[in-house]
């Protein structure tokens, strides 16, 4: 039994210590890459593909923001793929159309992935980027994303997005504190080889490597995979950068992740060669199994770990001492502000817990939710 509550602990802490620990010393003992560039970026053409549903309050400032970029503008493209918007978002897109800008409409409202497939039938460029409608560009951070596939070798390319929330809250600073230590850690993967996932707010992607996705797939996860099967890298570029709002209250970022999961999951189910070395190599495969698996299943390892702790321990404390001391800890959780980030660290691992179950009994959807505090100017 003792072996067993280890076992449970181990993969637990592994994506959150003993991962990071191993890519540090993978990093320090590193080649430097010394692959010659390809060609300039001005040889490179790009089509920038932004998904929005009922965008009127931001959609304006992000196509501003768009044709603003440090780009050659004979070489970019920009779509604005409409996920079956009813507000006043076509008509914003459509009065900029003498400025370059093409609109694409759903025809029934199918998610972002849905809206990303067809956007890519009309983007003919050798470079495909990604952003979202309330996802503010700096203004280099288009030719930063596309100075990199310069180098042959990579096929994907993911920014770093910035949380800009004036005011900060107990959820705005917790979620900023997992985000610093996530590009941390995609940081030292892209130095090491590739990532295990970008960031739909900021991304880019060669054209051969772009393709539909199951509507109910992620292009964050799907799409650094599918290039590294592919034989070319992904990579993270800290020098792109995206602004935008972080969810106000913990009770938005905890939707935002259920749904998430419950994405990851339908796609980890259904793609278990991320995990085989004879298809991404066995740096690649381990990269996804601690910073993908072991992570999306922590919520499962730590409850299986406490239902074996009671389990062991049952018959030392009484139930009503154990009942007792979990209230305790609970109640200190909930009500104390420094112990606020371990409360939503453990919300965190509660979203994974119930992505796993809507993907288990079939109950994922391809359509995301707007948190309104993300959308306010």
């Amino acid at each position: 039994m003792i072996i067993i509550l280890f076992l449970f602990l181990f993969l637990f802490l592994h994506p959150y210590v003993f991962y990071p620990i191993t890519l540090l010393i993978l990093n320090y003992f590193k080649k430097k890459d010394l692959t010659q560039s390809e060609n300039s970026i001005s040889e490179l053409d790009v089509t920038l593909i932004i998904v929005a549903h009922n965008e009127e309050k931001v959609i304006e400032k992000k196509i501003l923001n768009s044709l603003n970029l440090d780009f050659t503008k004979r070489n970019l493209k920009i779509i604005v793929a409409s996920d079956y918007s009813t507000d006043k978002t076509n008509d914003i897109v459509l009065s900029y159309a003498d400025r370059g800008i093409k609109l694409v409409k759903t025809a029934n409202r199918l998610g972002r992935a849905n809206a990303h497939n067809e956007a890519l039938k009309f983007a003919d460029s050798s470079i495909i980027a990604y952003s979202d409608a309330n996802t503010m560009w700096k203004k280099d951070a288009l030719s930063n994303l596309v100075k990199n596939f310069k180098n042959p070798k990579i096929g994907y390319v993911t920014g770093k997005l910035v949380y800009t929330n004036a005011g900060e809250t107990n959820s705005t600073s917790s979620e900023g504190l997992y985000w610093r230590i996530e590009l941390f850690l995609r940081q030292l993967e892209s130095s090491l080889g590739s990532i295990t996932a970008g960031n739909g707010a900021i991304y880019a992607i060669r054209k051969e490597c772009a393709h539909e996705i199951d509507i109910l797939y992620s292009h964050d996860i799907s799409y650094p995979a599918e290039v590294v099967k592919r034989g070319y890298s992904s990579k993270y570029d800290s020098t792109a950068i995206a602004e935008e709002k972080a969810g106000e209250t913990s009770n938005e970022e905890f939707k935002r992740k259920v749904r998430m999961f419950g994405r990851a999951f339908y796609f980890l189910g259904n793609n278990l060669w991320t995990l085989n070395p004879n298809k991404v190599g066995y740096i690649y495969s381990y990269f996804f199994l601690s910073h993908r698996f072991l992570r999306y299943f922590g919520g499962f390892f730590l409850l299986c770990f406490i239902l074996t702790f009671l389990m062991f321990y049952i018959n030392i404390l009484s139930l009503n001492i154990w009942l007792i001391l979990l209230t305790i800890i609970i109640v200190i959780i909930l009500i104390t502000k420094t112990s606020y980030k371990l409360y939503y660290f453990l919300l965190f691992q509660v979203a994974t817990l119930l992505g796993l179950w809507n993907y288990l009994t079939g109950k994922i959807k391809p359509f995301w939710i707007s948190p309104k505090s993300t959308r306010e100017l």
